[in-house]
């Protein structure tokens, strides 16, 4: 059995991109999925233009910033971690890795809680867990680390 199951959108900007997935998996339709990938997609793509708008600011790259936000492609991906259960032995799901996206805006819930980011030394994982249940990590991803020439810290990787 997988220890996840997952599903991707790409262009979730665009209805029609929802619309098609939606009609794919569901032929009769199902408009409650359509209407919840929707609203979530356009809250995430606002706090992603959010966060782009202060890092391009913080590094004094305004002048950039509208042919950044205007070449970007959202990606939207939905994964599902298997549970434990009674066995409480850690399993790795993903060998550590680094996002090639700019940024990865993550919603995590308390059932599976097995994102870790190493230190910036390198000696370190530490568990990542969001202050609130209804908070999102904001992690960079390698487009952001190789735009800001290195000055963001890269490396994770999810346990279970």
């Amino acid at each position: 059995m997988p220890l996840y199951e997952g599903m991707g959108f790409y262009g979730v900007d665009n209805p029609e991109v929802v619309d098609d997935l939606t009609h794919k998996l569901w032929p009769q339709g199902n408009i409650t999925f359509r209407k919840n990938v929707q609203s979530f997609a356009e809250k995430l793509i606002e706090l992603n233009v959010k966060v782009r708008t202060m890092t391009m600011e913080s590094f004094e790259l305004e002048k950039y910033l509208m042919e950044h936000l205007n070449s970007a492609v959202n990606q939207f991906q939905v994964l599902k971690y298997k549970g434990l259960g009674d066995n409480k032995e850690e399993k790795l799901a993903f060998d550590s890795h680094i996002d090639r996206q700019f940024l990865t805006i993550l919603c995590q819930n308390d059932v599976v809680d097995g994102l870790e980011i190493k230190t910036k030394d390198g000696d370190e994982w530490i568990k990542a867990k969001p202050s609130q249940e209804s908070s999102f990590l904001v992690m960079a991803g390698t487009s952001l680390h190789l735009l800001l020439n290195g000055e963001v810290f890269l490396r994770f990787t999810v346990w279970l």
